[in-house]
């Protein structure tokens, strides 16, 4: 399956007021308009908590669908909220699976977490990303692979059984877990998350970086 990688490029207008009109053009590898729907909805709401992460508030907001399929989103904000988001949006996306090192040696160093290795399992091997609740409240995220992600993930757990992975998001830390044989190789789930709403920001952030190109109009 071919995937897309977000490459993010704003437009930025001079507006009155000392405020900025961003602009994009999203564009998707999803065909379905109902996919279409959920993963441009997705993306505006990264937008806004980014936004109220950095202290501002996004005003006339506003995303429309296109003809071809793209969607147009826009929205007013002070100069320095947009520059800031504008920095934000454009930092790559990246997601791996990780092996925990067993030596003092690896691919990536995390303070006291020691070394993890590359597994080749990355951004390309997720198809989409669920959020929900379980039985005790907390928030649970699953990763639906493709059908190369499973087979590299089924490789990678026939072999390290017992050991530890860490799920990555732009080279930071997200969780770990032990790998056990029971683990189901179509998909990687995520428990005790806090709660449901943490677990579904985090897969609005997974499936717009997995699903949409910003670009300027």
């Amino acid at each position: 399956m071919r995937r897309l990688f977000p490459l993010f490029c704003l437009c930025l207008l001079l507006t009155a007021c000392g405020s900025r009109t961003v602009s994009f053009t999203l564009k998707t590898d999803l065909t379905d308009p109902a996919d279409r729907t959920f993963i441009y909805d997705a993306a505006k709401r990264v937008v806004v908590r980014r936004a109220g992460r950095l202290e501002g508030v996004p005003e006339q907001l506003s995303l429309t669908a296109q003809d071809d399929g793209s969607a147009r989103l826009s929205f007013t904000s002070k100069k320095d909220l947009a520059a800031q988001l504008t920095r934000e949006l454009l930092a790559p996306f990246s997601l791996k699976i990780m092996l925990q090192s067993t030596t003092d040696a690896g691919d990536l160093f995390i303070e006291e977490q020691g070394w993890f290795t590359n597994t080749g399992i990355t951004e390309k091997d997720v198809f989409l990303t669920k959020s929900f609740t379980d039985k005790a409240g907390k928030g649970v995220v699953v990763l639906d692979l493709t059908d190369e992600g499973r087979t590299r993930f089924d490789a990678l757990v026939r072999e390290n059984v017992g050991r530890i992975i860490g799920l990555f998001v732009r080279d930071k830390l997200m969780s770990k877990m032990e790998i056990e044989r029971s683990m189901e190789k179509d998909k990687i789930a995520i428990g005790g998350i806090p709660s449901a709403e943490v677990a579904a920001i985090f897969a609005d952030d997974v499936n717009v970086g997995l699903h949409i190109i910003f670009s300027q109009p």
